[in-house]
C-alpha cells in the first residue's frame, strides 16, 4: 500500500492531490481518495510499483537508459542511494533508502518536477483497513 497526499501551486492556483495504491491478490487498485473513486487492474507480477530500484529492472530496459550510481545522501535521516538516469528528453535523479523513493528530480519537455517525502515512519502500528477499498470508494 502506497499513499501521497500532495499540494501544489499551478499558475496561481493551488491543487491537492490524495491517493492512495493497494496491490492485493494480483491487483493493483489506483485510488483518488477526495474524489472517492478509482480503477483495478490486474498485473502479471508483484513488484514495486513506486520504486526506482533499476537492479530490478530487465536488461532490455536498462540498455535505454543511460544510469549513474552517484555518492550517497542523508534524506530524513536515512542513507539514501542516488541515481543519476537519462533517456530521450528525459532525465533525473533518485534517492532510494531500502527501495523506497525520498526524492526524485525530474526534468522531460524543458519542464522540472520534484517529488520529496517530507515525513518517513517506521515500524508503526498499521490499520489492516489501509489495505482494503474504502467502502465509499466507486471503482470502475
Amino acid at each position: 500500500m502506497s499513499e501521497e497526499i500532495s499540494e501544489m501551486e499551478v499558475m496561481g492556483q493551488k491543487i491537492k492531490t490524495h491517493t492512495r495504491k493497494i496491490v492485493k491478490d494480483g491487483f493493483i487498485s489506483s485510488i483518488d481518495m477526495i474524489k472517492k473513486t478509482g480503477n483495478k487492474i490486474k498485473i502479471n507480477s508483484i513488484q514495486d510499483l513506486n520504486s526506482f530500484d533499476f537492479s530490478k529492472y530487465s536488461k532490455e530496459m536498462l540498455a535505454n537508459w543511460q544510469i549513474s550510481e552517484l555518492p550517497d545522501e542523508i534524506v530524513l535521516n536515512k542513507k539514501c542511494k542516488v541515481t543519476s538516469f537519462e533517456s530521450g528528453k528525459m532525465k533525473g535523479t533518485v534517492w532510494t533508502w531500502e527501495g523506497i523513493t525520498l526524492k526524485l528530480i525530474l526534468v522531460t519537455a524543458g519542464m522540472e518536477f520534484e517529488s520529496r517525502a517530507t515525513k518517513l515512519e517506521t515500524n508503526i502500528a498499521i490499520k489492516r483497513d489501509l489495505f482494503e477499498i474504502p467502502q465509499d470508494v466507486k471503482i470502475f
